[in-house]
């Protein structure tokens, strides 16, 4: 996984970190999966902006940070990786 991915470059003396887009994806607004940590009150559509597309992916929508669930989706993608 990544902590031992980590453990070994900052053994050699060097900075590990990852780049994570805080989007979500076509796919999962065509699912309008549910969002993970809000017991499946809120969905994928619920979060979007639509008005706000990756300008080199378009399969890839801002999350409307104002909304109920939207952290919760920030938090979920963090946690993939903790």
């Amino acid at each position: 996984g990544f902590k031992w991915l980590s453990d070994q470059i900052h053994s050699m003396g060097l900075r590990f970190g990852i780049w994570v887009g805080r989007g979500i994806t076509q796919a999962a607004l065509d699912a309008n999966s549910p969002i993970y940590g809000t017991n499946g009150k809120v969905k994928a559509r619920d979060i979007v902006d639509m008005n706000q597309q990756c300008p080199w992916n378009p399969h890839f929508y801002a999350v409307n940070m104002s909304v109920d669930g939207a952290q919760q989706f920030i938090d979920s993608l963090y946690a993939q990786y903790a």
